[in-house]
């Protein structure tokens, strides 16, 4: 039995040129904007979280806020 060698193995696979592998493009565009909308998404978060903390703030009293608490410790 013959096993075959380099040159009959080429003529039996399908040459692979630039037309017949075909690989998707990158949709820069989209990516662009998801980055776009996960950069708005965090900064609205991190407003949020400060808007929280600020009312969390003024929630408490003047006293505990300054350090100044019923036992006269700063």
């Amino acid at each position: 039995m013959r096993y075959p060698g380099p040159r009959d193995l080429s003529l039996s696979a399908p040459a692979l040129t630039t037309r017949s592998v075909h690989l998707p493009k990158r949709n820069y565009g989209f990516e662009k904007r998801q980055k776009e909308l996960n950069k708005q998404k965090k900064k609205e978060e991190k407003q949020q979280r400060k808007l929280e903390r600020k009312e969390a703030a003024e929630d408490r009293p003047a006293d505990a806020a300054e350090g100044n608490g019923p036992d006269g410790r700063l």
